[in-house]
C-alpha cells in the first residue's frame, strides 16, 4: 500500500504542486501522501453535484443551498400530499417530465419531527434509492429517537433501534448487477 500512495503521490506533485502544502515537520512520507490523498478527496467532494429531495419542513433549507451554490445544488420539490383516507400522495420531484435522479448523486434533508413524517420520508428514501441513484446522503439534523436506545426495564421500546433497524434495510445504491 505504502508504494501505492508514493505513486499517487507522485502523480499528485506533477500535476497540482501549488496547490498541495507539506509542512517541514512532516514525520513520513506517508504522512504526505495521507495529506494529498485527504486533499484530493475534498476536492472531489467539493465538486460533486447533488440532486436535493427535501421533507417538508427541510424545504427552506434545501432552497437555500440551492440558491447559495446553484453549480452544487439542484432542489427538487416533493410534493407531501394526503389521500382522503389519510394514507400518503406523495409525487417526489426530479422524475418528470424527465427522469433527472437516476444515476445522480442524491442528498435527502430529512426531518423526523413526528411518526407520520418519518415514515413518509422513510417510503421516498425506498423509492429513491430504487431508482438507481449512484449515491444517497441522508441529513438528519435532530434525531428525536436519539435519547432512548437502550431499554432498562422489559417491554420498553428502545425507539432509537428500531429507527436503526429502519435505515440498516434500505435498498442499496447503484444500478443492479446482475
Amino acid at each position: 500500500i505504502l508504494d501505492l500512495l508514493f505513486i499517487g503521490f507522485t502523480l499528485v506533485i506533477a500535476t497540482r504542486a501549488d496547490s498541495c502544502r507539506f509542512d517541514s515537520q512532516d514525520s513520513a512520507p506517508s504522512d504526505m501522501a495521507k495529506k494529498i490523498l485527504h486533499s484530493e478527496q475534498s476536492k472531489r467532494r467539493e465538486a460533486m453535484r447533488y440532486q436535493i429531495i427535501a421533507a417538508e419542513a427541510s424545504e427552506p433549507l434545501a432552497r437555500r443551498l440551492a440558491e447559495t451554490y446553484p453549480d452544487r445544488f439542484t432542489f427538487h420539490a416533493t410534493s407531501w400530499g394526503k389521500f382522503p383516507d389519510g394514507t400518503d400522495a406523495i409525487e417526489i420531484g426530479g422524475f418528470a417530465p424527465a427522469n433527472l435522479i437516476s444515476g445522480e448523486h442524491v442528498l435527502f434533508l430529512a426531518s423526523f419531527h413526528n411518526n407520520d413524517v418519518t415514515l413518509s420520508q422513510f417510503q421516498v428514501l425506498i423509492a429513491l434509492l430504487e431508482s438507481f441513484v449512484a449515491s444517497m446522503t441522508v441529513v438528519l439534523p435532530y434525531s428525536p429517537v436519539g435519547t432512548m436506545e437502550r431499554v432498562v426495564r422489559e417491554g420498553v421500546l428502545a425507539t432509537a433501534n428500531t429507527y436503526a433497524h429502519m435505515f440498516s434495510t434500505l435498498p442499496s445504491c447503484g444500478r443492479p448487477t446482475r
